[in-house]
Parts: C-alpha cells; structure tokens; sequence
C-alpha cells in the first residue's frame, strides 16, 4: 500500500470520534412533498412485506451516518441483482411502473412524478451489491417506516466511483470517515483483496485530500 495511504489511514484511525454519539449538523431536512414522501413510505412498506432484503443508500443513508441532509429527488436502495426482478413483480402489483434502466445496476419505480432507485451495483459494474451489503445493514428508519441502511463501508464503495464532473461525491466520503472513523473496517464491502485495496486507497486518499490538518 503506497506510504501516503499507510499515513492517511494513521491519522482516521487517530480521529476517536465517538460511535455512538448523535450524528449533527447544521442542514435541515429536505421538505419533501407529501405525494413523494407518500412513495417512499409505500414503497418501504412493499419491499417489507414480500419480504426483499434491501437497505437505504443515498441521501438518506448519508444523514444516519453524518447528520448532513441533501436535498434529493429520489430514494436509492440497494439490493442484489437477484432480489430486482422480485421487488419490480412485488411494485408492479401495486401500480407502480417499473422499468430495467440498465441490467448492470439500476432499475426504477415511478409514480406520478416521483420515483425510486433500485440500484444492484457500482454503474462500471467493478462493484455489485452482494448479500452481506444487506445483512451489515445498521438497523433505522426512513420516512417513518423501519428500514436497514447500509453500513458506512458500503455507502463509502457507492460513493468512490461518483467521480464525474457534474457530480462528485468526495465530500460525502470524507464526510462518513470522519464520522465513523472508530467504528470503520475499510476492506468489508469490496469483497477480493484487489477491490479492498482500492477501496481503501481511495477512499482514505479522498479524506486526507479534504482535511489534511484533521488531529
């Protein structure tokens, strides 16, 4: 591992920030129209009730682990690629209408105006969503109903590939280390020691580039 790694990841180890403590900040949750915070909750309750293993990412999964709100115009769950046709069969029974945007990794509900994401993988595909992402789900909840939200080493492998110019998620990374910095086993979610490896490189590289005098 590239001795700039071995540092960075000396100093987040050093950080101690305490892992049970509430996460805060200064955002305010999104308002989120009552037709679309209504989809969400419909949709939870779906997947619940046919019984498909899935956790919370995105926006959502972000504020359990930070405190930080983004506004959103979705709900992202994460789920394997063999759950996605169950949970499309589970939304089209209750009216929603599905489609298979790319069979790689993402699929989506809508209703009305508003949607969700079903997302089984890293859009390279390098990363797909496997079963351990949903069983070292934290148990939570969104938009009032229980939910499982994916667990800061996974939400921190769906955010290393948002690198493109309109978007890009370094701030959110740095973010989630810093508030999960005692609790955080960077080699969980990739699943092979070479993606482990990047995983950690780039993530702690992306940290250490954003705050590079944090104690």
């Amino acid at each position: 591992m590239p001795p700039a790694t071995l540092a960075c990841l000396d100093s987040i180890r050093n950080l101690m920030v305490d892992p049970v403590a509430p996460r805060t900040s200064s955002s305010v949750p999104p308002e989120l129209p009552a037709e679309q915070r209504e989809l969400f909750r419909r949709v939870l309750t779906i997947l619940n009730a046919c019984e498909i293993p899935h956790a919370i990412a995105g926006a959502f999964a972000l504020q359990q682990h930070t405190g930080i709100w983004h506004p959103t115009k979705d709900l992202d769950l994460s789920l394997t690629h063999e759950s996605v046709e169950t949970a499309l069969h589970c939304l089209k029974e209750d009216g929603f209408v599905c489609e298979v945007v790319d069979p790689v990794w993402l699929a989506k509900a809508y209703r009305g105006d508003f949607f969700v994401d079903l997302i089984s993988g890293m859009s390279n595909g390098v990363i797909p969503v496997s079963r351990s992402w949903i069983e070292r789900a934290y148990s939570g909840s969104v938009v009032g109903i229980p939910a499982r939200v994916l667990a800061p080493e996974e939400l921190l492998a769906s955010k290393l590939f948002v690198t493109r110019r309109e978007r890009f998620d370094g701030a959110d990374t740095a973010h989630i280390i810093l508030a999960r910095s005692g609790q955080l086993g960077l080699a969980a979610p990739a699943g092979n020691s070479r993606r482990a490896l990047a995983t950690v490189v780039v993530g702690t590289n992306v940290f250490c580039l954003c705050l590079p005098r944090t104690p």
